[in-house]
């Protein structure tokens, strides 16, 4: 193969990835859950549990419409199947220019769904929390809004335990993300 053969093989890949770089960013915005709550900052909150090193769901990337959504989870096992606990964050942004949901409207959304929110303050530019879940499978849900365009919710699912530890747990780990946004 001669020299500019070679040279083009090797510049084309590099034209379309820069091409791609540039243009991915302006066509999709995607999120990365896992990178903002990380194995180590839900351990810190539930110790002694031990957490598996995190599922991330399909990324939904955002459009000029449609918000990018992404979430991750990390699941606690337990030698009683009734004792394991998942903690996830789902994290939304809104396109450029598109204001997000309100707390008020997710509020109502709550209360269609039969559950009550309870304010959190000192967390976001507003957050609340909201029991979701059975009593045979608790599930309680920590909502914060961030600014106009970004959206943070942290759950758990199967914790029985005291509901006011598992919104602390919940509040301490939405501490630890939102500095990551």
């Amino acid at each position: 193969m001669n020299d500019s053969r070679l040279r083009s093989i090797g510049i084309a890949p590099a034209i379309a990835l820069c091409c791609a770089t540039v243009i991915q960013p302006a066509a999709a915005f995607t999120l990365d859950s896992c990178a903002l709550m990380k194995q180590a900052d839900v351990q810190a909150v539930f110790s002694p549990r031990t957490f598996d090193q995190g599922t991330a769901g399909p990324p939904q990337p955002g459009t000029a419409k449609l918000a990018a959504v992404a979430t991750c989870t990390y699941t606690a096992q337990s030698s009683n199947p009734r004792d394991t606990l998942s903690v996830m964050l789902m994290t939304r942004r809104s396109p450029d220019g598109v204001k997000n949901v309100t707390i008020e409207a997710m509020k109502a959304g709550v209360v269609q769904l039969k559950g009550t929110p309870v304010d959190v303050p000192g967390l976001g530019d507003g957050a609340y929390w909201a029991s979701m879940g059975t009593e045979a499978f608790p599930s309680y849900q920590l909502n914060v809004r961030v600014g106009e365009r970004y959206w943070l919710a942290l759950s758990t699912g199967g914790f029985k335990g005291d509901p006011q530890r598992t919104i602390q747990a919940l509040t301490s780990l939405a501490k630890t993300v939102l500095p990551r946004l």
